[in-house]
């Protein structure tokens, strides 16, 4: 809030103590005292704007020359600077600017007392800062409002303002602005003789402030009166006592710190304090007087016009109360004169009261009785409008609760309103999206249902050509099993025609060597063509079932060579099927052991068991064994140079499967072949 030279200060009907404090504190935040008064700094003001531009530094000046405006400038010229600023501000969309020099104008309308037009400009300066994103002109505009509220009593008004001017100056870190707030509201609860709640301020913004501790003596001036106050008006001692002993320490404490900060309303007013509680609840007079004059003494540095007459008040109720009346009364109507210059009604009802009790004391019974009913009239008249003001203030507090009311009402139905629009918005977007989705899926099940009959009929297209050709071959494999059973059946009817004929030459000839060597080609042709026999009566006509192979071979060697001789034979192997090459190879070899045996084993028609084995060790590797129970050979011969047909073939038929060749000689003659199945090429 703009300082207010003391000299200048005519508000009417307010407590001067309010807008006192409103200095005081601007004195501390560093406005220099004394400013209003130097004539040289308008002078330097106006003529650094003669040489300003249309520009921000322009306003800037127009608002320090409106800063003088107390006793320096005339209302034309204030008027005149004021609407240039604006004008300027507004043109250059430089929002402090303009929102200073309507809080300045408000102002100096206040001092000519125009409120209403006070109250405008205070508004449209709040309008101004709530646009903008500097939250300190909100601050400003906050603080003067507050203050606006307070002159006109307007107390609720005045506590909301003051409230959010803390709240921002929290925010913000301002420590003056929140010192600043709770003074105020403090003074406002003074000024109502609300002592508990003024002690709520000043305890609440001293805790706030605990970290910055200067210029707090201004919180505490509020809370030694407060404490002064309560003990006054308390009863009961030991309330009365504590009061006394906090009020006493918080005065002491505020002196020591105003006199160090050098501020000398202040201390002044701490001076004003601790007469009060001398005179008051000590009745120790002679220090009240002390206190007094020394209050007195820097307030006449500070040119405090209101904290002087207070001062002169207090003096002359001491004088009084020592029954001093011709040293009280000289200094009461001094006190007098200067309220009646600021206007301070409500001072100068008390001060005619005191001069009533004065000269009742001295003795002067008319000039007793004018005072005393002057002051009476006064205090009534000041009474009355304190009601009416009340009404007033509790007639708009209720209109203000009521629109609130309508407003938050107003509020809530816009914000059901608005939850049911965008519920229904919600419902509709969400109706809209599932219909959307669902339109989506159809078309994509759609898409899919065409996609997967178009591939089936493509499927059961190609199922068809697939089936077709499964039947082609199909046709064409039975064809070539025929074909290649017809194969096996002429090549077994040859071979046997082969055996035949072998039979009919070995029964032509005389020569037994030469007959044996022909019965012994016969088993072999014989072999081969069981395996053909084999494969035409077969299901598969690739794969050979060796045991039951090796069986019928055995069987019809053992009855070509022994005919009914007591020769048996034991076939013991794994269910194994070889194919047609390893099978043919592996009866040729199985032949000519057999042949062997059977010639050579068994010497006059000696009984005797053949054994044939076949196992599978490990994968692709077989063993083939073929033993008996014979006379055993007379000595192992050497494959390599053994002079029998059967044994090269034996021989020529190991190699061909890869494999070795192993004899035992011992109960009987064992014969081990190791081999690998054929690969077919």
């Amino acid at each position: 809030m703009p300082f207010i030279p003391p000299q200048k200060r005519t508000f009417k009907g307010f407590y001067p103590s309010f807008y006192r404090f409103i200095g005081s504190l601007c004195l501390v935040v560093a406005l220099p005292a004394g400013l209003w008064a130097q004539n040289s700094q308008v002078d330097s003001l106006q003529q650094l704007l003669t040489k300003a531009g249309q520009d921000t530094n322009r306003v800037n000046i127009l608002n320090d020359l409106l800063k003088l405006q107390a006793t320096t400038l005339s209302e034309g010229q204030i008027d005149s600077l004021a609407r240039e600023s604006i004008a300027l501000s507004r043109q250059l969309s430089y929002a402090k600017g303009q929102v200073v020099a309507l809080l300045r104008q408000a102002l100096s309308l206040i001092l000519r007392g125009n409120y209403a037009l006070a109250k405008k400009y205070y508004d449209r300066a709040l309008a101004v800062a709530e646009k903008d994103p500097d939250l300190t002109l909100r601050l400003r505009c906050y603080n003067d409002l507050g203050a606006y509220h307070g002159e006109l009593s307007e107390y609720p008004e005045a506590i909301r303002y003051f409230t959010r001017s803390v709240g921002l100056g929290e925010k913000l870190g301002n420590r003056q602005a929140v010192l600043f707030g709770y003074h105020s509201m403090a003074n406002i609860s003074m000024d109502l003789k609300l002592y508990e709640e003024a002690l709520k301020y000043c305890l609440k913004g001293e805790e706030i402030l605990e970290d910055h501790p200067d210029g707090l003596y201004i919180l505490w001036e509020n809370t030694a009166r407060a404490y002064t106050e309560l003990a006054l008006e308390t009863p009961q001692q030991s309330r009365r006592d504590s009061c006394v002993r906090r009020g006493l320490a918080y005065a002491r404490k505020g002196l020591m710190a105003a006199r160090a900060a050098g501020n000398d309303a202040f201390t002044a007013s701490f001076y004003l304090t601790l007469g009060n509680y001398y005179a008051s609840l000590e009745k120790n007079y002679a220090k009240a007087l002390d206190r007094l004059r020394k209050g007195l003494h820097y307030a006449r540095k500070a040119e405090y016009e209101n904290i002087i007459a207070s001062l002169m008040l207090a003096t002359a109720r001491v004088h009084k109360d020592k029954r001093e009346f011709a040293r009280a009364l000289p200094i009461a109507l001094e006190a007098l004169k200067k309220y009646e210059q600021t206007g301070a009604r409500a001072y100068i009802a008390q001060t005619e009261r005191l001069l009533g009790e004065i000269y009742h004391g001295a003795g002067n019974a008319p000039q007793a009785y004018r005072y005393a009913s002057k002051g009476a009239a006064r205090q009534d008249t000041l009474q009355q409008e304190e009601r009416t003001k009340q009404v007033a203030s509790l007639q708009a507090q209720f209109a203000f609760d009521r629109k609130e009311f309508e407003i938050r009402q107003l509020q809530q139905a816009n914000e059901m309103q608005r939850v049911k629009n965008a519920q229904q918005a919600t419902v509709r977007n969400g109706l809209i999206a599932i219909a959307a989705l669902l339109f989506l899926l159809s078309g994509v099940l759609y898409n899919r249902f065409r996609l997967k009959q178009r591939t089936n009929l493509a499927l059961e297209a190609k199922q068809r050509e697939i089936n077709q050709r499964n039947g082609q071959l199909q046709t064409s494999l039975e064809e070539k099993d025929v074909l290649l059973k017809e194969v096996h059946h002429r090549v077994k009817n040859n071979l046997q025609l082969m055996s035949s004929l072998l039979s009919l030459q070995q029964q032509a000839t005389q020569e037994p060597l030469i007959a044996e060597a022909i019965q012994e080609s016969q088993s072999r042709v014989k072999s081969i063509a069981l395996i053909h026999e084999k494969l035409y009566r077969s299901q598969t006509l690739s794969r050979i079932d060796f045991k039951e192979y090796a069986g019928e071979l055995v069987a019809s060697l053992v009855h070509s060579f022994r005919g009914q001789q007591p020769i048996t034979y034991c076939i013991e192997s794994e269910p194994v099927l070889l194919d047609v090459d390893t099978a043919v190879r592996l009866g040729l070899v199985i032949n000519e052991l057999v042949c062997n045996v059977l010639k050579h084993a068994f010497p006059g028609n000696q009984a005797g068991q053949i054994r044939i084995g076949l196992t599978q060790p490990q994968a692709h590797t077989y063993e083939l064994q073929v033993s008996d129970t014979g006379v055993g050979l007379p000595e192992i011969p050497d494959i390599e140079t053994a002079p029998s047909l059967g044994l090269r073939l034996v021989k020529a038929i190991t190699r061909q499967l890869n494999g070795s060749l192993g004899i035992h000689n011992g109960l009987g003659t064992t014969f081990t072949l190791r081999f690998s199945e054929l690969q077919p090429i």
